[in-house]
């Protein structure tokens, strides 16, 4: 086994600690406050990267060559600037939903006694999570570099973007100005650029 395929098991491991962590936190965070407002209601996340992993075989098995087709060979100092990129974005998503506590929402929601948070990692983008997790995605990406990890960073990419612009719509109405001026002086989801 290559240090490429070797660091990729250890990213599908690391993924899966993520996700434990994420839906345990989730249902501990999700009792603690009333929902008073809730936005329209998006795909979820979690349901557009495991659709895409089940259909994982059944894609090659139409288009054989894209399943493992490399965009690049995997080269050790590629897989582990992947690695590194994927911790990376791990970190950045817990640190924005440890900062954001009880407001933390699964779903486009206004929690009960919602304000704008602009400081700890919202200080940097409006959507730190969804930031961390495309990072976390794009080092997946790195260390396979295969198309059909390509297409569920795309997925991803857009599932995170059509969500995030709910969430703006719903802040925007219910909490205003503040909101407004936020969005103003902080970027989305890419620091100085988006």
């Amino acid at each position: 086994m290559s240090l490429a395929d070797a660091l990729f098991a250890v990213s599908g491991l690391t993924w899966l600690a993520f996700l434990v962590l994420w839906l345990v936190w989730g249902v501990v965070t999700s009792r603690r406050r009333k929902v008073v407002s809730k936005g329209a209601s998006v795909i979820p996340l979690w349901l557009i990267v495991t659709v895409a992993v089940l259909l994982r075989r059944s894609f090659s098995g139409f288009i054989p060559h894209v399943q493992e087709s490399a965009l690049w060979s995997g080269h050790p100092a590629v897989a582990a600037a992947g690695f590194l990129i994927q911790v990376c974005g791990f970190a950045f998503t817990i640190w924005a939903r440890s900062y954001l506590g009880a407001l933390w929402s699964g779903g486009v929601v206004l929690r009960e006694g919602h304000t704008v948070v602009d400081t700890g990692p919202y200080r940097l983008v409006r959507h730190p999570i969804y930031a961390g997790l495309l990072l976390a995605m794009l080092g997946s990406f790195l260390m396979k570099g295969s198309v059909f990890w390509l297409v569920v960073l795309v997925l991803t990419t857009a599932a995170l973007l059509w969500k995030a612009l709910a969430e703006e719509r719903l802040l925007t109405r219910e909490l205003g100005e503040a909101y407004a001026a936020y969005r103003r002086r902080t970027r989305m989801i890419i620091p100085w650029v988006l």
